[in-house]
């Protein structure tokens, strides 16, 4: 896993379809692929009003291993079949 952090509009601008996985009140979870990798882009939800949403970018080779990821943080192991 690579984990990068950049303004979340930049990622609007370089991964094509990138969708909301959850949200809660502390932060929202996307889902994006870009060359080849597999994406997880994590925003605050109480990022200040008066700066750039950041967003912290993180990179998996495939399906399998963003999966194990997101079901560690959940705590579901079901979810790193899908």
């Amino acid at each position: 896993m690579r984990r990068q952090t950049v303004r979340f509009d930049e990622v609007v601008a370089r991964f094509h379809g990138v969708r909301l996985y959850e949200r809660d009140a502390e932060q929202a979870v996307y889902l994006a692929e870009r060359g080849g990798l597999c994406h997880v882009v994590i925003t605050r939800e109480d990022a200040p009003a008066d700066g750039p949403v950041m967003a912290t970018v993180l990179a998996f080779e495939d399906e399998w291993e963003r999966g194990a990821h997101l079901a560690s943080r959940r705590g579901d192991a079901s979810a790193a079949l899908t």
